[in-house]
């Protein structure tokens, strides 16, 4: 097996965090906007990462906890570390630290659920005032852009507050792709339309495609046994599959789970790094339909801009209706 970092010795909550990743913790005592633009970022990021966030109240009381005498340095920058916030550090730190920074316009809760593959063709092929706008090539190439952000990680775990079960001999990230050698996303046939409102009909998107196959890889480190010296590296793959990725089906997460199927990782880890990665494939989950949301939000954002250059009615409400527009 590969060899991993040497880790210092272990201090009581679990293995120390890389120098590199953590990031000056502001004072105790913060405007209350400067509150806000941090809780909007830990939200964000864990999130993006498949994690529950924390309530503003237990957030703000770890965030002052730790700028406190009574906090370790590890707790101080293992709440909202910078980037991608897991244990290794990948390609994707800035692009996870500028998309946590931004606000969501509109908020989630605005975002309507898009319209179902079949609403759309029907409404399409019944309707022959409607202009049918087919993004399928541009929509493809983005939603498997968004779901290569895929990310989990039992990082947070360590600094959760009520002391959530972890292995602090462990650590444990999930990513999609990075160590495999397939494609990390390949998608099957599938449609991505958009119908652009006329005088008796909103705007409307959807989209499905087939056969969705996300390779994923878990890293695991172990301290070694006598708690200091050079850690033991294991990696293990797998797939995430979605065998329909659709509209309709987001926000409701409920919905969205029976159609993905995570593949055991191989070769078969031990069963204490399996007891291990169990939760963080869990939360890789989560943080794909995240990624699939955020896709659905920027196929709607294109919508209403080809509305917009079409001089159409830009008060129409969307069915299913908000970054970059189709190209």
């Amino acid at each position: 097996m590969p060899t991993g970092p040497v880790f210092a010795p272990p201090h009581a909550r679990g293995l120390p965090v890389a120098a590199d990743s953590e990031v000056k913790v502001p004072a105790a005592e913060l405007p209350p906007e400067e509150q806000t633009r941090l809780y909007r970022r830990h939200r964000k990021l864990r999130l993006m990462r498949g994690e529950e966030p924390l309530s503003f109240e237990d957030w703000n009381a770890a965030r002052i906890a730790g700028n406190t005498a009574e906090g370790t340095s590890a707790d101080r920058s293992a709440l909202d570390p910078s980037g991608r916030g897991l244990w290794r550090r990948t390609k994707l730190e800035d692009i996870f630290e500028d998309l946590s920074s931004m606000p969501d316009r509109p908020a989630d809760d605005a975002i309507p659920q898009l319209a179902t593959p079949g609403e759309v063709g029907e409404r399409a092929s019944n309707t022959a005032e409607t202009k049918r706008v087919d993004v399928s090539g541009w929509a493809k190439k983005l939603l498997k852009e968004e779901i290569k952000r895929a990310c989990a990680s039992d990082r947070s775990l360590a600094f959760q507050p009520g002391g959530c079960r972890f292995n602090g001999n462990l650590r444990v990230d999930a990513v999609i792709g990075r160590d495999t050698q397939a494609t990390p996303v390949e998608l099957g046939d599938g449609k991505c339309i958009v119908t652009l409102p006329d005088q008796s009909h909103t705007l409307m998107c959807g989209y499905g495609f087939r056969n969705c196959k996300a390779h994923y890889t878990v890293s695991v480190l172990q301290r070694p046994a006598s708690g200091a010296g050079q850690a033991e590296a294991f990696l293990y793959v797998g797939l995430v599959e979605i065998d329909e990725l659709r509209s309709g089906l987001l926000p409701d997460y409920d919905a969205f789970e029976p159609h993905v199927r995570i593949s055991e990782p191989q070769p078969r880890p031990s069963d204490e790094h399996a007891a291990a990665i169990r939760p963080v494939l869990r939360r890789l989950r989560r943080s794909c339909a995240y990624f699939v949301r955020r896709f659905e939000r920027i196929l709607l954002q294109g919508a209403l801009m080809e509305m917009k250059r079409e001089g159409r009615d830009e008060t129409a409400s969307a069915r299913g209706s908000t970054e970059a527009p189709p190209s």
